[in-house]
């Protein structure tokens, strides 16, 4: 059985400390056999077999990045699984699924009903008022207590099996960045597919704000014309990744980069900043061969994020 993780109870902003003031118990959770849930599900020797699988994973690069990566990343993952079945029990292995997190979702949600009831009543004997004075809201509703949730990435197919299992369970929902979930259970995986669109919106305000406001935006540039300078740094770096120069030698590569433009997609206030000075220094670093380290500090610790 999945257990929480740490759970804290925050005072979500408020304007004022009037009476409608709200409070709210996040609680968040490893699924199945990740993280600190138990029991865990390993599928190696070892932790340093993982880390050279891992590694040799990294290797490959990404599934855009050559012609081989994406049947090579298959055979991998194909090494993986099938070594992952053999290794563990099977009272484990037929346990860990989605329709199990999202089992595992309810059974928490009821957990914290009663958890609430509790509380309310102890801080209210503490108080010597009487329980029958206890607004309904803060009663445990055995069998009907409502989720609020909020998933993002994997968390939205957790959050979907959810809401396909348990519809009359939910109060509020929140799913950002949504994946497909039938292309993630039955493949191929077509989560990716708004990343473009992500993409096409960076290029759009780059273009908005100028040179100003983005590093990578030269002065009257058009969002298409930012574009194309995206796709040269881009195509260049896939045939020829960029050295770096300094006290710690390194490469950017054209998976390194890829990786980076996704993450960035998730936080596009803090990231889309970074992500401009990043691509200005590679198309820099193009034109000389190389980066030196010592002044692309910022990029270089954005990478190795």
């Amino acid at each position: 059985m999945s257990r929480t993780g740490d759970a804290m109870r925050v005072l979500l902003d408020s304007p004022t400390n009037s009476r409608d003031t709200k409070f709210y118990d996040l609680i968040s959770f490893d699924p199945r056999g990740l993280g600190h849930s138990t029991p865990s599900v390993h599928c190696f020797a070892d932790i340093d077999d993982f880390r050279i699988w891992s590694t040799k994973l990294a290797q490959e690069g990404t599934l855009t990045s050559s012609e081989a990566a994406l049947s090579h990343h298959w055979a991998m993952m194909q090494s993986v699984g099938r070594s992952c079945a053999d290794a563990v029990s099977e009272d484990v292995k037929r346990y860990v699924s989605t329709a199990f997190v999202a089992a595992d979702l309810l059974a928490l949600t009821e957990a914290h009903g009663a958890w609430r009831e509790r509380e309310a009543a102890r801080l209210m004997s503490a108080r010597t008022v009487a329980l029958r004075f206890m607004p309904q809201t803060l009663r445990h509703r055995v069998g009907e207590e409502k989720i609020q949730y909020y998933g993002f990435s994997y968390g939205t197919t957790i959050g979907a099996t959810f809401a396909a299992m348990y519809p009359n369970r939910i109060e509020r929902f929140v799913l950002d960045g949504v994946m497909d979930v039938v292309g993630y259970i039955t493949g191929p995986d077509k989560a990716m597919v708004d990343i473009e669109k992500a993409l096409g919106l960076f290029f759009h305000h780059c273009a908005r704000v100028g040179p100003v406001g983005c590093a990578f935006a030269g002065e009257g540039m058009t969002a298409a014309t930012i574009s194309k300078r995206y796709e040269a740094v881009v195509d260049r770096l896939r045939d020829y990744p960029l050295p770096v120069v300094g006290t710690t030698p390194d490469i950017i590569t054209y998976s390194i980069l890829d990786s980076e433009v996704f993450v960035a997609m998730y936080n596009p206030v803090r990231e889309w900043p970074l992500l401009a000075h990043l691509l200005a220094n590679i198309e820099a670093g193009q034109k000389v061969g190389y980066i030196d380290q010592r002044s692309s500090v910022s990029e270089l610790q954005l990478i190795r994020r």
